[in-house]
């Protein structure tokens, strides 16, 4: 695993929520809701993560989910997702992310019983 250094600038193509076509549920966490998304021109299919401010305020997250944002944007490893970008609207948070096909790894520990 490497970390790299928070003031080393993350390349990353400019995109806007507009750009992306929902197209289903993939799951939901305890943070947000996870969507299949497919770019309109590119037709590149991404993952977004939608995060309702309110919850988050709520249920005193905002640091677990800025905390999230610099582990994904720093960690250089094949087993945590890169965030590609960030959209932030007056009710929701949405962090744009690349596709990892399968389960999360919570889901496997609990179906092998390890947790």
């Amino acid at each position: 695993m490497i970390l790299r250094n928070p003031s080393e600038k993350v390349p990353s193509k400019e995109y806007q929520l507009k750009d992306f076509k929902f197209i289903k549920l993939l799951g939901i966490g305890s943070n947000g809701k996870v969507y299949l998304v497919q770019h309109v021109k590119n037709k590149e299919l991404m993952a977004i993560k939608s995060i309702r401010k309110d919850v988050i305020i709520e249920n005193d997250q905002v640091q677990a989910i800025y905390l999230e944002k610099v582990i994904m944007d720093h960690i250089d490893h094949p087993f945590i997702i890169k965030v590609v970008s960030i959209f932030v609207t007056s009710q929701r948070i949405y962090l744009l992310m690349h596709l990892a096909r399968g389960r999360d790894l919570l889901h496997y520990l609990k179906s092998e019983r390890r947790l």
